[in-house]
């Protein structure tokens, strides 16, 4: 199996804000999309040119957390030839713990049939009416 490569990037905003960005070749599949992607976005963000003390000290805090994300999705590539098998399911029970439940219900959703699928998607409509536009996580 060939390892991969990840590359911490970044991108300049039209808003003057630089956001960062993993690039990982080759691409790797997202198990959440089924698709195989270059990029995951990392919702981080440095002032271009900081004003103050207090934006120096930001983008270099930013930077670090970005850093930290690189490492450990470059240790996740590189080690899971090596992980043992509960390691493995215990990466996958935290992959799924940050995960959205209505996603989750609506997936199951998707694979159901006929009368079963109306039922189901009943269900999503009254579960997401009680969410009030919210979400729950499995994990709290």
């Amino acid at each position: 199996m060939k390892k991969g490569n990840v590359k911490l990037r970044k991108k300049l905003l039209p808003s003057g804000m630089i956001s960062l960005y993993l690039d990982f070749y080759p691409p790797i599949l997202n198990k959440e999309t089924n698709k195989y992607t270059r990029r995951e976005f990392l919702k981080l963000y440095l002032f271009e040119r900081p004003k103050n003390q207090i934006q120096k000290i930001s983008n270099i805090e930013t930077l670090h957390t970005a850093e930290l994300i690189q490492i450990r999705r470059q240790n996740e590539l590189r080690k899971h030839d090596v992980y043992s098998e509960f390691e493995k399911e215990q990466l996958e029970i935290q992959r799924i713990a940050i995960g959205s439940f209505l996603d989750y219900f609506k997936n199951l959703a998707d694979k159901k049939q006929g009368k079963n699928y109306q039922i189901w998607n009943t269900a999503i409509i009254h579960f997401e009416n009680f969410l009030s536009g919210g979400d729950i996580r499995f994990k709290i």
